[in-house]
C-alpha cells in the first residue's frame, strides 16, 4: 500500500491519498474533489511524496496523524474533503476498506462540496432545457424531404428488410399469438398481455 501526495502544477492545489496500484507516480488520485478540479484544470500533476507500508495498521496511524497535523479537510490547499485513514476507496478485496458507510459529513466537508459545484450544471436540468426548447418544433420541409429521399433510398430500404428478415418468430406464452420479435410483440404480448 502507498501513501502519497499529488499537486497540481498550474493550481498548487494538493491532495493526499493512498492506493494499491503497482506505480503510485502514475497513479493520479481518486478523491471527488480531486478528480473534479483534474476535469476542469487538467492532468498537470506532480507526485510530491510517496510513502510505502506493508503493514494496514501502520498506515492508518500515519494517514491520519498526517491529516490532522496538516489541517487537510479545512484547508484550502488541500482537496481532500474527509481525513485520509489509508482505508478510504481501498481495492476491491481488502476486508478492512470501510470507505464513507455509515459516516456523516462535516459542514465544511458540505461547504466544500457546495463550492466545488458552483457554475456547473444538472444533467437533469440541463435535459428539461432542450426538452422544452424542441416542445412545439415542427419539421421544416427541407428537413422532412431529407428524411423522405433517405427512407426512399433503395440501401436503406435493404437494410431494413435484411434487418427485419433476421428477427426470430416468436409466441406469446399467453394468448399464442406469434410474431416477429421486435417492439410491437414486446408491447401487447408477454409481460403486456392482455390474457394474463
Amino acid at each position: 500500500m502507498f501513501l502519497y501526495i499529488k499537486e497540481h502544477n498550474q493550481t498548487g492545489l494538493k491532495y493526499f491519498g493512498q492506493t494499491h496500484t503497482k506505480d503510485p507516480y502514475k497513479y493520479n488520485g481518486s478523491g471527488k474533489y480531486w478528480k473534479s478540479h483534474l476535469a476542469k484544470h487538467g492532468l498537470d500533476i506532480t507526485t510530491k511524496k510517496v510513502w510505502e507500508f506493508s503493514d494496514d495498521k501502520k498506515a492508518k496511524i500515519f494517514a491520519l496523524e498526517f491529516s490532522k497535523d496538516n489541517n487537510i479537510v479545512e484547508s484550502n490547499e488541500w482537496a481532500n474533503l474527509i481525513l485520509e485513514d489509508g482505508t478510504q476507496g481501498a481495492s476491491i478485496g481488502n476486508q478492512n476498506a470501510t470507505g464513507n458507510k455509515g459516516k456523516s459529513k462535516t459542514q465544511q466537508h458540505k461547504d466544500k462540496i457546495a463550492k466545488a459545484k458552483i457554475g456547473k450544471q444538472r444533467k437533469d436540468l440541463i435535459g428539461n432545457k432542450f426538452a422544452t426548447a424542441l416542445k412545439g418544433r415542427k419539421k421544416t420541409a427541407e428537413h422532412q424531404a431529407n428524411i423522405n429521399a433517405r427512407l426512399n433510398d433503395p440501401e436503406v430500404k435493404a437494410k431494413v428488410k435484411l434487418t427485419r428478415s433476421l428477427r426470430p418468430i416468436v409466441k406469446c406464452p399467453h394468448c399464442d399469438v406469434t410474431g416477429k420479435q421486435g417492439h410491437n410483440m414486446k408491447r401487447y404480448h408477454f409481460d403486456n398481455c392482455k390474457k394474463i
